[in-house]
């Protein structure tokens, strides 16, 4: 059997793969530190960072306010404690 492989398609693709996994990694992409994106890219992933760990902190909050309750509840000293 023979295959026509179309190297443009190829590469192409490859161009695609390694910029999405360099957004994975956190690395700059070579033209965007070439046209001065570097600051704007930075202050960008810092706000998301951020912007994560605040919602992972309310999570736990809200986790935390549950779980006394529902452990009280099932072994029965939440009403004992109601009662008091």
């Amino acid at each position: 059997m023979h295959y026509q492989v179309d190297f443009q398609l190829h590469r192409q693709l490859a161009v695609h793969l390694l910029e999405e996994f360099e957004k994975l990694l956190g690395a700059m992409a070579p033209l965007d530190k070439l046209e001065g994106r570097e600051p704007q890219i930075f202050s960008e992933r810092d706000r998301k960072l951020e912007e994560a760990r605040q919602q992972r902190r309310l999570r736990r909050q809200e986790a935390s306010r549950n779980v006394l309750p529902k452990m009280l509840a099932m072994t029965g000293e939440w009403s004992a404690l109601a009662l008091s």
